[in-house]
């Protein structure tokens, strides 16, 4: 992690996709690798991007299913442009999301346009 960014600034851009076994989640700003820092737990995560001076978090506690921490990961894509969260379902609760978050968690679910965007800009990993 990049430990010389000061401040923190909310990530506010991302788009989610999933198939029957995994969950996308397609973070801006870009990153390196190395400029990444993320916490998975069961129904959550917590992740850092420092980019340009600043830290950029986002925290999740309600997931709409659970997920298998220890399966999951981060990568960057396309030479740093975005970050993708691997989050994986856990085994024998792999049914669709209708949401990224759960009822608690204030973000309605995830809309054609949302998937449309994803497939247009080739994020699926």
């Amino acid at each position: 992690m990049n430990h010389a960014a000061t401040g923190s600034v909310p990530i506010q851009s991302y788009c989610w996709d999933q198939d029957e076994h995994v969950v996308r989640v397609h973070l801006k700003p870009a990153a390196c690798p190395e400029d990444v820092s993320v916490e998975f737990r069961r129904f959550g995560f917590d992740v850092s991007i420092a980019h340009e001076g600043l830290r950029y978090s986002m925290s999740v506690d309600s997931l709409c299913g659970p997920i298998d921490p220890e399966r999951c990961s981060v990568r960057t894509r396309s030479g740093g442009s975005y970050a993708v969260l691997r989050l994986a379902k856990e085994r024998g609760r792999e049914s669709e999301w209708p949401a990224l978050l759960g009822a608690n968690g204030g973000v309605s679910a995830c809309d054609q346009a949302a998937r449309q965007a994803v497939r247009d800009l080739g994020l699926n990993t």
